[in-house]
This record gives structure tokens, sequence and C-alpha cells, in this order.
């Protein structure tokens, strides 16, 4: 059904109306009934219900004067303010006529009417009832106290549900379909709108493919609060400065600031709290920039921002850093002061400035100075791990691994064919097994691990010559021999067994390798001289040709 009508004009007529049976073909629905959504099986409901008792109640219309109703003219039009839905179901069953109750009222007080009728509704879905009141308030020009009276509900709830409307529609739409909760959907409404889509499908389980369900409201305020929230206690700039970030003003009287707006915020502990995260980044940043030109104008130095990020670890210096933080605590001293208050002023100007994941400002000096000047202050440090020591000391063992290595090769030469065709380990075994079965000795364990291994075949004439040195030995030499053997059975061993000086041929290794590291070292310094000998030449050619500007 299309209608066409004229801008209402009030009739003369009872303020409180007369009832009237006015045809089912020129009651018009209203353009301003905020119900939209009409329940299929309600409307069956309804519809049988009339069909058995007729209309009880009679709708509520006003006269919009002449106009047009599927391109026909008619003399009155009237504009069904409340009782759709028992208007929709007289079409359905066939009634000509229903009875209303035409009373005269301008285009607010229409509103008000449906609003007041709609927030009265048992199935009253909390965004609708919080649209309805924000149309009482906007389109109607009434007051909360007014709101509360015509509806018989309290302040509080009216706010409480008003504070829906800040809603963006994607969440809206996810509240509305049951994603969310009315206490998860106001924990949301409270996120700046830029976040509150991405909160909110997160509250919702949208993107989840672990666990889609939709978050319970402890849990979807815990998320809030940990990424959507920050503590201005904890804010790197001062929460005071109205300039910092001219469009935002100062923090102390934002109202987004939990502790301005206890209606709204009043669950969550602390009223230092911001809720834009947005406002706050801009104003870590704006900070940055003014404390780097502080600091520089200062002659300090300042880290790279990605140098900065690697040092910090948990909110704090990690443990290998090569830098000390001159605010922490030195446990060393008794009187537990910190690395500042030990060291004094100075050490601040020597110190390099180094800016945390929060944005704040830290004073940090090596730790091999902070050895230094705590050792000229009588405090012995013990627990500065500097991890320049760490990597002399991997660069250490690597050298001990390479000459051991060398050693081992050049052991194997000296020893000759006899020490190619065992194992020093095995022969050793070997060794260790026939001393104990010689002086038949009575540890039996130390026994049965040498004889678990398998003994030698008597071919080599050296094995068997040493074999006849070994038989010769005292018993105090064989029982040296032995604990030598068991200690170390590799190279020491058999060196022993086949004259070979170990220290001597280590020395020796040791030498060649230095000399080979310094030769290395000459050759790259002549290496880099070259190439920037090289690059100097070139760039005079490209000069002298005109192809670069000096």
């Amino acid at each position: 059904m299309t209608t066409k009508h004229k801008e209402l004009r009030v009739p003369p007529a009872s303020p409180a109306g007369n009832i009237e049976l006015v045809a089912v073909g020129q009651c018009v629905p209203s353009p301003t009934q905020p119900r939209k959504h009409f329940d299929p099986e309600a409307m069956k409901e309804l519809t049988a219900s009339i069909r058995e008792h007729g209309i009880v109640q009679p709708l509520i219309a006003r006269d919009l004067g002449p106009g047009t109703v599927n391109g026909k003219p008619a003399d009155h039009l009237f504009e069904i303010v409340s009782g759709e839905r028992r208007w929709r179901a007289a079409g359905e069953i066939g009634l000509e006529h229903v009875p209303c109750l035409v009373r005269p009222m301008t285009d607010g007080q229409a509103m008000e009417i449906q609003t007041i009728e709609n927030l009265q509704r048992a199935d009253l879905h909390p965004m609708e009832e919080a649209r309805g009141y924000e149309a009482l308030l906007a389109r109607c020009a009434l007051t909360v106290d007014q709101v509360a009276a015509k509806t018989g509900k309290s302040k509080s709830c009216i706010y409480q549900r008003l504070r829906l409307c800040a809603l963006v529609p994607e969440a809206e739409k996810l509240f509305l379909d049951g994603k969310l909760d009315v206490s998860t959907a106001f924990l949301v409404a409270r996120v700046p709108v830029k976040l509150q889509k991405k909160c909110a499908e997160e509250v919702a389980g949208v993107h989840d493919t672990y666990d889609p369900t939709p978050m319970q409201v402890r849990q979807a305020r815990e998320h809030i609060e940990c990424n959507y929230m920050l503590r201005l206690a904890d804010a790197a700039f001062d929460v005071k400065d109205a300039h910092l970030v001219s469009a935002a003003g100062a923090c102390s009287t934002c109202p987004k600031r939990t502790g301005n707006d206890k209606d709204l915020f009043g669950d969550i502990k602390g009223a230092d709290v911001c809720t834009d995260p947005d406002c706050f980044r801009e104003k870590v940043k704006q900070h940055l920039i003014a404390l780097k030109l502080r600091m520089e104008a200062a002659g300090r130095v300042v880290l790279p921002e990605d140098e900065s990020k690697k040092l910090w670890q948990y909110g704090s210096l990690k443990y290998n850093s090569a830098y000390v933080d001159l605010k922490d605590h030195c446990y060393e001293d008794p009187k537990r002061r910190t690395f500042a208050q030990l060291l004094g002023k100075e050490a601040k100007k020597e110190a390099v400035v180094a800016i945390d994941p929060d944005g704040k400002a830290h004073d940090l000096l090596t730790k091999d100075r902070v050895a230094e000047a705590l050792k000229a202050a009588g405090v012995k440090p013990r627990n500065l791990h500097n991890p320049a020591d760490d990597a002399r000391e991997r660069e250490k063992q690597k050298e001990e691994r390479a000459v051991a290595a060398e050693v081992a090769l050049e052991f194997q030469e000296a020893v000759g064919k006899a020490a190619v065709k065992v194992k020093p380990v095995e022969f050793a075994r070997w060794i260790v097994a026939g001393l104990l079965e010689l002086y038949d000795y009575d540890e039996r364990p130390l026994a049965a691990a040498a004889r678990r291994y398998p003994k030698l075949e008597d071919k080599d004439d050296a094995y068997v010559a040493m074999g006849e040195d070994v038989g010769k030995m005292s018993l105090e030499e064989a029982t040296a021999l032995i604990a030598e053997l068991m200690a170390d059975p590799d190279e020491k061993a058999d060196a022993k067994l086949f004259k070979v000086d170990l220290a001597a041929l280590t020395k020796k290794v040791k030498a060649e390798r230095k000399k080979q590291a310094e030769e290395a070292k000459r050759q790259e310094a002549s290496g880099k001289g070259k190439e920037a000998g090289g690059q100097k030449a070139e760039a005079e050619t490209l000069k002298k040709d005109g192809k670069i500007p000096y």
C-alpha cells in the first residue's frame, strides 16, 4: 500500500479524542514507528485472537486529512500511531473497519506515544529500548527526568541503556544477533569508535577458530581492560599537560578518563584509567619527540628506537644486557641504594638515554663502567653479568677446541702406525684389564667394567713390547698408571705409553695458530686499505668526469 498526504494539520476535536470506525484501507502505517520487526508466530496468535474475539482495544490514530492510497484520492487518511499489529491482523482476516481513538496530536506527540508504548513491550530488545530513550530525548525534547516519569524506569536504568547507543553498526548487529549479551555489549560500547568493531568481534568470538563462543562478561571485562584501557599512573607523559595534544587536552579532565564518568565506568578499578588507546599512543608519540629534542639539546646521547627496544623484557632490562639502569637498586650495597645514588651526578652525564616500550626514558651505563665506578666506591659488583664476557668465553672455548683437534692430528702422526691400528680408549682399557689381571685386584666393579671390552690380538710387536714393559712395573707404578688410564684414557695415556710430549706438541700448535691469526689480520687490513683506495680513485675519476657533484 502506498500513501501520500500533505503536512499534518490538527483537526478540531476533543483533546481526549473520539472513537471512530475507520476503514482499513484509509489507515496507513506511521513512518516514525520504532518497531520494525513483527514476529510471524506472534502475529499468527494475534490474528487468531482477533478472528475469535474481535479488536478489544482500539487503535490510536491521527487524522492526516485528504491524501491518496494506492494512487486513489481519499478524503481522510489516518496515521496509525499505536496498534499497527492489530491493523495488520484485521487486514489478514478481511475486516473492513477497525475501531480507532482519533486524537489531534503533533509529530512530536505521536512519536512520544509510539516510543513509550514500544518501551513497554515485554519482548523489547535492550538495543531497541536504548534507541527509544534516545528518540524521546532527541526528537521529543524530553529530559531524562520526564522520560523516567513517563516510562516508570529509573534514571540510572535509562542512562545505562543510553550507553548502548554508542555501539557502532557492526557491534550493534552482533548484539541484535545474540553474539553479545547486554552486559558484554555495554562493555564494548565504552571502547572508542575506531577500535570498537575489532573489540566487538573479539568478544563475540567471530574470528576465533579454536573457541568461537562469545566471552562471558568477566572474561570480556578483563580482555577489554587489558587491551583497550591504559593506566594513566604508568603514563610516560604528564597527564596534566593540556598542550601535548591540543585537540585532546589534559587527561585529568578528559571524559574518557574513568574517574570523570563514574556512571559509565563505575565498575572499573581505579579512577586513573584511559579508555582511548589511540589518544594515549598519540600523546606518547608527541612526548617522545619532545623528550628526544630536550635530551639532544642537553648534549645527551639517545639510543636509536630499534636498539632501545631490544634491551627490554618484561618491563625491565634483559639480564644479559650490556647496560645497567641507574634507577635500579644495587644489591651489593648494604644500604640498597640505586646505582645513580652510588655513582653520583657524573655517572648520569656519561650515561646514554634509552626509551622503553612504554615511552619512558632511562639512563643507562655500561656494566664495565659501572663495575669500575663501584670498585672505586668500595662496592664489589658480584652480580654484574656482562654479555661481553660471555662472548670472550665462547671465543676462548672455540679456540681451545680447535687447538685440541689439531693436537690430536699431530699426536696421531707422532705415535705412528701402532696408535692408528687401535682407538686410544680401547687400548687404554685393554692395558687396565691386563694390570688388574696381573696384580689380581679385588676391585670387582672396576675389573668387570674393564673386562667388558674385548682383549686385543697379540699380533703387533709394538703392543707385545708395551705389554712386557707393563709387566715389569712395580705395584705402585701400575696403580698410578691404572688411575691415569681410567681418568683420561685418551691422548694423555697413549702419550705416556708411546713417549710423546703432549705439552710441547700443544705449545707448538698454539704458536702456529697465533701466527696464522696474525697473518689473517694483516691480510684483512691490507684488503680494506686497497678497497678504500679503489673507492677513492673511482670517486676522483667520477668527479673529473663531472658525473657527481662536490
